[in-house]
């Protein structure tokens, strides 16, 4: 089902001519621990690490951060200001980071992200950088704000196929994991098919 859901991820090296900005998602960070200041990273953190690969390969010109505080009780954590400060510190300047930091969710990652990037200042050429599992809907999205990018896979869930013994008799936890995300994603398609977001 992962197979037949993601939009597989390329290789980095077919991309020949750099893209003006990446578009990376919010998702990275499950939260922000004041005790140590420091971002807690969820398994979406994929996203910045190829982000961060991609710009020092020459395969994009900016980094575009969109995501805001998902948290009700805690507006102030806005992800994209911390993940900023890790793109900096990571040997990107500033002069190379878009902070996008009023989104809560994927449609507004889609809708504040047009904002930024509709009227051609940062250029015409986006890549827009998610797991795979979320690529769809994230790509209706953007389509639905008028915003057209690339899709840049990350996170693969599907992997490749590996039948060896332990992989086809020995149960395996992080299937149910996966039906998670899966059932996440289907759930997330219908209703924002039906609130008129895609």
């Amino acid at each position: 089902m992962l197979i037949w859901w993601e939009i597989p991820p390329v290789k980095s090296s077919s991309i020949l001519k750099p893209y003006d900005v990446a578009i990376v998602l919010g998702g990275c960070m499950r939260y922000y621990d004041s005790n140590t200041e420091r971002v807690v990273y969820g398994s979406s953190v994929d996203r910045l690490i190829q982000a961060i690969a991609l710009y020092h390969n020459g395969k994009v010109r900016k980094i575009l951060l969109s995501g805001g505080s998902g948290y009700i009780s805690f507006p102030e954590w806005r992800e994209s200001v911390y993940l900023a400060e890790v793109l900096e510190q990571s040997c990107i300047p500033d002069s190379s980071i878009i902070i996008e930091k009023n989104s809560r969710n994927t449609r507004e990652n889609a809708v504040e992200s047009a904002k930024i990037l509709g009227n051609g200042k940062y250029g015409q050429r986006f890549l827009l950088i998610t797991s795979g599992t979320h690529m769809k809907r994230s790509l209706a999205c953007f389509k639905k704000a008028g915003l057209i990018p690339e899709p840049f896979s990350v996170d693969s869930r599907a992997g490749a196929n590996i039948y060896t013994p332990d992989k086809l008799i020995i149960p395996d936890s992080d299937n149910l994991v996966d039906w998670d995300v899966l059932m996440h994603e289907w759930i997330g398609m219908l209703m924002y098919k039906m609130l008129g977001y895609i």
